[in-house]
């Protein structure tokens, strides 16, 4: 292969990783770019039925690669006829709750639990902070 092709290929190789590079997910390692935006909570219906009540299961992700913590979602005290696993949601006040007992949520590693209720409850994001290792 001669020097001019080798050239060629090493320029359209990371001509592909910088077109790409934007796909990534926010938050890269090290920049501390992560948002509120970022943590999203989605609700779903199980189908079971928990003392007369539906069951909800909802699910808190985190899409910046970068771990956030000491994420507070306004929840409205959490009302439950169903035992809700503290460890993944617990009020904090009458209005917040603390989500992983303000530990560490990884990028892609979503907190998950149910809660039976007669109304599906809002859960928006109210707080969170993010823990990205700095360039040196």
């Amino acid at each position: 292969m001669s020097c001019a092709t080798k050239a060629t290929t090493i320029l359209l190789v990371l001509a592909a990783l910088t077109c790409c590079h934007g796909s990534t997910p926010r938050g890269k390692k090290g920049d501390g770019e992560c948002k509120l935006s970022d943590i999203t909570v989605s609700l779903v219906k199980t189908g079971k039925v928990i003392e007369g009540q539906p069951q909800s299961k909802v699910t808190i992700s985190n899409k910046c690669i970068c771990p956030q913590f000491d994420i507070r979602l306004r929840c409205h005290g959490l009302s439950s006829v169903e035992t809700v696993d503290k460890s993944k949601i617990v009020a904090v006040d009458r209005e917040l709750c603390l989500v992983a007992a303000g530990s560490l949520v990884f990028h892609d590693t979503p907190v998950v639990f149910t809660y039976a209720w007669k109304t599906p409850q809002s859960f928006t994001v109210a707080s969170a902070k993010h823990k990205c290792a700095l360039p040196s």
